[in-house]
């Protein structure tokens, strides 16, 4: 099964710009556009819709959100996974928390 049939297929809960407050930061609220929980992990999941590319700036925001959430009680233990999701160009970024991103090309 690809991840975005298991991401929508309703087996996770899901929390829609899920707010996170981060108090090490001038920008104190971030907000990832999609967070969804399974049981033995938790998702994040951000959109971008247009054709501009700054892979490393958005991979370093996706990367801060799942610091971030890595530290709440509530996500405690979870193996946490996050990506980059290019909708218009039909690629999806795995965003690896040790720094590299693998691009996954999808089927149109």
């Amino acid at each position: 099964m690809d991840p975005i049939s298991r991401w929508f297929g309703g087996n996770c809960k899901v929390y829609n710009e899920f707010n996170i407050i981060d108090p090490d930061s001038d920008e104190k609220l971030k907000r990832p556009d999609r967070v969804m929980v399974f049981p033995d992990e938790l998702v994040i999941l951000d959109y971008k819709f247009g054709q501009e590319e700054n892979l490393k700036k958005y991979a370093d925001q996706v990367r801060d959100y799942a610091r971030l959430l890595s530290v709440m009680k509530q996500f405690a233990g979870k193996k946490i996974s996050a990506y980059i999701w290019y909708y218009f160009r039909n690629e999806l970024v795995k965003v690896e928390l040790s720094g590299e991103t693998n691009i996954i090309k999808l089927n149109s």
